[in-house]
């Protein structure tokens, strides 16, 4: 979760993630302090998926690096030569 985010307050984050505490699925929140509500799309997007990559590898999740290496192009909202306005989507 961002935590700046101003559109999912902090208390909707963590509750829902409070609700998948008795689920079989492997899940942890984490909170990155001087980002917003969309962590994946804007700039400092390669900290986000390193952080769900480590995360991914460390659970021993299969397939991490093919989850987050995916070819950016293929990713749009990502590719900085597909940007509107040179944005610039180095970090």
């Amino acid at each position: 979760m961002g935590g700046k985010d101003h559109t999912v307050p902090e208390t909707v984050s963590k509750s829902t993630h409070k609700k998948y505490r008795h689920s079989q699925a492997t899940t942890q929140l984490a909170e990155f302090a001087v980002r917003g509500h969309s962590l994946t799309i804007d700039h400092g997007w390669r900290e986000i998926a390193d952080s769900i990559r480590s995360w991914l590898n460390a659970k021993r999740i299969r397939d991490s690096q093919r989850l987050v290496r995916r070819d950016a192009t293929s990713l749009p909202h990502l590719a900085s030569e597909l940007r509107p306005n040179g944005c610039d989507t180095s970090n």
